[in-house]
């Protein structure tokens, strides 16, 4: 996850510049880059608790036909939560480090790069 929101924001860097060129504060840039992956984890993250919660609820069902015995689906709610805030506090800081560092650097130097 950091690795790629890293990746993501270095690859971007001549379109912060290009922001940055058009007059578009450092603060702004730091903040578009930051929500934007907060948005991409935090909706990746409640997809696959989604997704896991079906197929858990499936395979359960499908134990209590096969064994005749009545097993119920409890929802792990406490971890389930954990994951999704633990996600995104890391998607928060791996995108606002690489964009602090991006939105401090020149203008010139970022258009170069890319």
């Amino acid at each position: 996850l950091i690795s790629s929101m890293v990746a993501n924001i270095h690859e971007q860097s001549k379109e912060i510049g290009l922001l940055r060129a058009l007059g578009v504060k450092k603060a702004w840039v730091r903040r578009v880059y930051t929500l934007e992956a907060v948005v991409l984890v935090l909706s990746a993250g409640t997809l696959g608790v989604c997704i896991g919660s079906l197929v858990a609820y499936t395979i359960s069902a499908q134990r209590a036909l096969l064994t005749q015995l009545p097993l119920p689906f409890d929802f792990p709610t406490v971890p389930a939560l954990t994951l999704v805030a633990t996600a995104i506090v890391s998607a928060f800081f791996a995108a606002f480090l690489p964009s602090l560092r991006l939105a401090r650097t020149n203008i010139v130097k970022l258009m170069r790069k890319a």
